[in-house]
């Protein structure tokens, strides 16, 4: 062996050591559960109070997107004889042999359903496509651009836009037939809006956003530059039990990543994600950890439900009047005439008469309801659902002071 091979064998075993016998003094298993590294304690001090922790950062430097910023985007003139948010824009297009230059009638939602998931979300927005002032076009349910598909290839704010284009030309054909000597452009009530129920706390992308380099968490959020494209946009939150919730989450992911279902399987992955939550605050926040999705995996998202983390965040960027904050458990029976009076009433439309309750409300069938498979294997372990409760107790009592509400502890 040569003199410089025997250095090279030489420093790594000394670099082996090393690892081997400091990670166990910081923390058993740390980097290998969390892949978090330890900083200097200066990045524990902030330019902002949201960007705080412990002083430990995460173990990837990932690259700063500005590419991904939405506040650059110059918000849009709204048209003021439209109740929707809708603007004119210019464009382009091959008419007769050559180019000309049109105004296009642009369209944002006028309401957005932010959250949660397996909390009756799918029910809420048919329910309100079924009112005669909401159009729906071609915009469905789950865009995700504003937590997901923005972070695409070649993915702008245009490219969200354009679920809206069909909506926009259904109102743009009903003010058209609406005109008349004394109003050449008379006043529109129709409205249309967008649910992606996973906006309200996915938040992955975070630490490579411009505003929240060298944080330990997120200082700008989706709030944010949701606030900034859409500033008088009406947001929903739909709010279940967090212990079902995440019982009919695990029994729903299950179809979809084909993983087979069982009840000891659901109460292992909730073990192993409290376990990593605990792990977790040893150096950073509750908030911090919130907003770390490697904790746990879809079996178990856990974080989900620590439901007063994520309207805080969204309730410092928007005002109260523009949020409604609803229980799952008043979306049934005769609650759910009241609740959806509630509905409307934030919405500023009619509410439904006697015949569309009767039609739309009494007697119907649940949307995305839980499957076969899924009833089959029946509600989850006694032990689970107590771990869970003591889990949950305390992000509900947090949830109660923040809304003013005690029916939030779901007792």
């Amino acid at each position: 062996m040569s003199k410089n091979r025997r250095w090279y064998v030489l420093l790594w075993m000394v670099v082996c050591g090393m690892w081997l016998v400091c990670v166990p003094l910081i923390r058993p298993g740390l980097f290998t559960k969390l892949r978090w590294t330890p900083v200097g304690p200066s990045l524990a001090i902030s330019r902002d109070e949201l960007c705080y922790g412990k002083g430990f950062r995460p173990f990837v430097n990932r690259t700063l997107r500005p590419d991904w910023d939405l506040m650059t985007t110059v918000p849009y003139k709204m048209l003021p004889n439209f109740k929707n948010p809708c603007f004119l824009q210019k464009v382009t297009k091959w008419v007769g042999g050559g180019i000309k230059s049109q105004q296009k009638l642009r369209c944002l939602p006028y309401f957005f359903i932010i959250g949660f998931p397996k909390s009756g979300t799918t029910d809420v927005w048919h329910r309100i496509l079924r009112h005669p002032d909401v159009v729906s076009g071609n915009n469905g349910k789950e865009l995700m651009f504003f937590n997901r598909k923005r972070f695409y290839k070649n993915r702008s704010f245009d490219h969200y836009i354009r679920y809206f284009d069909e909506a926009a030309k259904i109102i743009q054909d009903v003010v058209s037939s609406a005109t008349c000597e004394s109003h050449l452009f008379p006043y529109h009530h129709l409205i249309t809006g967008e649910a992606s129920v996973d906006t309200i706390f996915d938040n992955k992308r975070w630490s490579q956003l411009p505003g929240n380099q060298g944080c330990n968490e997120p200082v700008i959020t989706t709030a944010d530059f949701l606030r900034h494209v859409m500033p008088d946009t009406r947001l929903i939150v739909v709010m279940r039990n967090p212990v079902e919730r995440i019982y009919s989450d695990y029994i729903y992911e299950g179809k979809i990543l084909r993983y087979n279902l069982s009840k000891a399987d659901f109460h292992e992955a909730v073990l192993k994600a409290i376990s990593n939550h605990e792990d977790c605050r040893q150096y950073f926040t509750e908030r911090g950890c919130a907003y770390n999705s490697s904790l746990e995996t879809y079996k178990a998202r856990l974080r989900v439900g620590m439901y007063h983390i994520f309207i805080r965040d969204w309730l410092r960027v928007f005002p109260w009047e523009q949020m409604l904050f609803i229980r799952t458990e008043d979306l049934s029976g005769e609650n759910a005439i009241k609740t959806y009076q509630r509905i409307f009433r934030f919405l500023q439309t009619r509410p439904f008469t006697r015949v569309e309750e009767e039609k739309y409300l009494r007697h119907k069938r649940r949307m995305n309801a839980r499957h076969k498979e899924g009833r089959r294997l029946g509600d989850m372990l006694d032990a689970t659902k107590r771990i869970l409760t003591n889990f949950y107790e305390p992000h509900n009592v947090a949830l109660v002071k923040l809304l003013n509400n005690d029916r939030y502890l779901w007792k």
